[in-house]
């Protein structure tokens, strides 16, 4: 049985839903070049490998500012709740897809 194009990418709805953000949120990632996705005229694709990239990839790869904790400040002075996420992420290294999963559980 020959395999389809829908079988192999994701809609940008269905990255945003796997990924619990808002679907601008994705269209700007491929707009910065952040996401890869093909282009197929007025609309985006995700190839599927891309997303379970992501998703297997070890979160300390992220800084506690991508994974939405901590502050956003420039100085080179950090709050304790950076130490904080930074003292539980050392102690525990898990990948995205682990993160994630946790999350649905709770």
């Amino acid at each position: 049985m020959a395999t389809t194009i829908t079988e192999e990418v994701y809609t940008v709805e269905e990255v945003a839903a796997i990924f619990r953000v808002p679907v601008d949120t994705i269209r700007r990632l491929i707009q910065r070049g952040q996401l890869p996705a093909l282009r197929l005229g007025r609309v985006y694709r995700v190839p599927k490998r891309v997303v379970a990239q992501l998703l297997e990839q070890p979160a300390t790869s992220y800084a506690p500012e991508d994974l939405g904790f901590g502050s956003w400040k420039t100085d080179t002075q950090t709050s304790d709740s950076v130490d904080y996420v930074n003292l539980l992420r050392d102690a525990a290294p898990r990948s995205l897809s682990e993160y994630v999963a946790d999350l649905w559980n709770e």
